[in-house]
C-alpha cells in the first residue's frame, strides 16, 4: 500500500503554471525536465496564496537551517 499521486502545493504561482502547462523557463530546464518526469508517474502541482501557507513557509525554513547547521559541523 503505497502513495499512488501526490499533490504539491506552492506559493509561487509563476513555478506552478509553468510546470502546468509543460513550459520551459532556460535557467532552469534541467529542474524542470526532473520535475516533469516525476510529474508523469507522481505528481500533481497547484498554486495556495502565500497567506494560506505560513505554516508549510515555516516548517521549510526550520528545515533548510537545521541542514545548515548540520553541514558546519561537519
Amino acid at each position: 500500500m503505497g502513495v499512488s499521486r501526490l499533490a504539491c502545493f506552492s506559493d509561487c504561482q509563476v513555478l506552478v503554471q509553468l510546470l502546468n502547462s509543460r513550459g520551459h523557463a532556460n535557467e532552469i530546464d534541467g529542474i524542470v525536465e526532473d520535475i516533469y518526469d516525476a510529474i508523469d508517474s507522481l505528481l500533481s502541482f497547484h498554486f495556495i496564496p502565500r497567506t494560506d501557507n505560513t505554516h508549510a513557509d515555516m516548517l521549510a525554513k526550520s528545515a533548510l537551517l537545521s541542514c545548515n547547521s548540520s553541514l558546519e559541523d561537519v
